[in-house]
């Protein structure tokens, strides 16, 4: 439950936003977007679902902009869905947390995802929840609790890139050095790795003197990753302390300037998204809508 503080910093975000936007162009579908997409980021998505009603209601909003404002709708009824059901009891549940928690990963909610990832792995504990648990503990700051869920799936994500990179990352980052450079020398090939999955890589190469390594997956990274990824991903790189402040933050600095070579692709985040290939390379696009097809959507405010 929030916190009467929660409520009063989620309100004075609000506000904030709000008087940003009046300052800039008061009917524009792109000004409404920026103060929705500040609001998400700050975990306020109701007062985000709010801006992105003024949005689709302007006179220049396109059919992506409906798009995402219809995507935002449904991720809030599938949160509160998740409160409300038990997962023991409805399969569904997995799916809905899965899309919750890509969103979640998709606007850097840290906290809310790995509320959620403790939650999945508590009422089913698997290699994939192990996986999603740690990373959300990483990204939160709690390294050494990171261990827990790989060391109790242990055999079964043996010779794991993923799993094998967040162990060495946690090690590194509690000062478990030689542990953790050990773990980055028994790792498997890079050939098949994801963008993000490079840059948590070269965070962890940095930390074991290897920087020289660590820019070149960066740089794999960033020109591998979609166009439309792209933007999250160097999102990624700016949060790494190891990256932007480390011994090769110059070089870093550098790379942040480079663009992806991937050709641009004309994804509409439709509902065969969760199937389409490019989800684990750094894909942007939407998350499928969980239940019936046929579900209404809400209306958008036109604006006079």
């Amino acid at each position: 439950m929030r916190t009467w503080t929660a409520i009063a910093c989620g309100l004075l975000v609000s506000i904030l936003v709000t008087m940003e936007l009046r300052a800039q162009e008061p009917d524009s579908a792109a000004a409404y977007e920026r103060a929705a997409i500040k609001l998400i980021k700050a975990g306020d998505l109701d007062a985000a679902l709010e801006q992105y009603r003024n949005a689709a209601g302007a006179e220049d909003a396109d059919a992506e902009l409906q798009q995402r404002f219809f995507r935002l709708s449904r991720i809030i009824k599938m949160r509160r869905a998740l409160v409300k059901t038990d997962p023991a009891q409805n399969q569904r549940w997995w799916g809905t947390a899965a899309a919750l928690a890509d969103f979640y990963d998709e606007y850097g909610l840290d906290r809310e995802r790995l509320d959620l990832a403790a939650r999945m792995y508590g009422a089913r504990p698997s290699a994939t929840a192990a996986i999603m648990l740690a990373e959300a503990r990483i990204a939160t700051g709690a390294d050494a609790e990171a261990l827990a869920p790989l060391d109790a799936f242990r055999d079964e994500l043996a010779g794991n890139l993923e799993a094998g990179t967040l162990r060495g990352l946690a090690l590194a980052r509690t000062d478990r050095k030689d542990e953790a450079a050990k773990v980055l020398a028994g790792l498997p090939g890079t050939d098949e790795a994801a963008p993000r999955l490079l840059v948590q890589l070269a965070r962890l190469e940095v930390l074991c003197d290897a920087s020289e390594r660590a820019l070149v997956d960066l740089r794999r990274a960033i020109e591998t990753s979609t166009p439309a990824g792209l933007p999250r991903l160097k999102e990624r790189i700016a949060a790494a302390p190891e990256l932007v402040a480390g011994p090769a933050k110059a070089e870093v600095a550098v790379l942040m300037k480079l663009e992806s070579k991937v050709v641009k692709s004309s994804c509409s985040g439709g509902s065969d998204c969760s199937s389409c290939p490019s989800r684990s390379k750094g894909c942007g696009g939407s998350t499928p809508a969980e239940g019936k097809k046929d579900e209404p959507k809400p209306e958008p405010e036109r604006k006079n």
